[in-house]
């Protein structure tokens, strides 16, 4: 009886197709990677106007500062977006003005962002109380682009998290 003597290519005999069976799988240079099976999770808000979507990913709370994070899709033409205004009421009714934001990976409240194209934006309130539980509403200021007029999208009653 022959012996199975064949060679892989990294010259170690050959082996069946259980023999690596509980073992983390090798990958090479030449592998191609798998995208991530976990879904993108919903925002827990959308608002539409003036041909943006405004998703609202989540809004978090950590001492007395709120970050909440948006994804913001262009569905008109390329423009240029502002958003000069933003201000947060709470639950217990304080009202509170942002003191920074990101769009896109620049500490700016503006941005050129082409037809289609989607951008993550967050901004940072200071001064929230922490028995703030909720944002009973959210408030975004914005010029829209095209020498459009100022454009004003509320959101409300957000859960906080810790």
């Amino acid at each position: 009886m022959r012996k199975n003597t064949r060679m892989t290519s990294e010259n170690k005999p050959s082996e069946n197709i259980f023999s690596n069976l509980g073992r983390p799988a090798r990958v090479t240079p030449s592998s191609t990677p798998v995208p991530s099976l976990t879904p993108k999770p919903s925002p827990i808000a959308t608002e539409n106007s003036a041909f943006w979507r405004f998703d609202l990913e989540k809004c978090s709370h950590s001492g007395l500062v709120v970050i909440c994070k948006f994804t913001i899709t262009n569905l008109g033409e390329f423009r240029h977006l502002w958003i000069p205004e933003r201000n947060l009421i709470d639950n217990n009714g304080n009202q509170v003005n942002d003191s920074d934001s990101t769009m896109g990976i620049k500490r700016d409240d503006e941005a050129d962002i082409p037809e289609g194209v989607s951008i993550s934006w967050s901004v940072t309130f200071g001064d929230v109380p922490p028995t703030a539980l909720r944002i009973s509403r959210l408030t975004l200021e914005l010029y829209p682009g095209n020498k459009q007029p100022r454009t004003v999208i509320v959101f409300k009653d957000i859960p906080l998290t810790k």
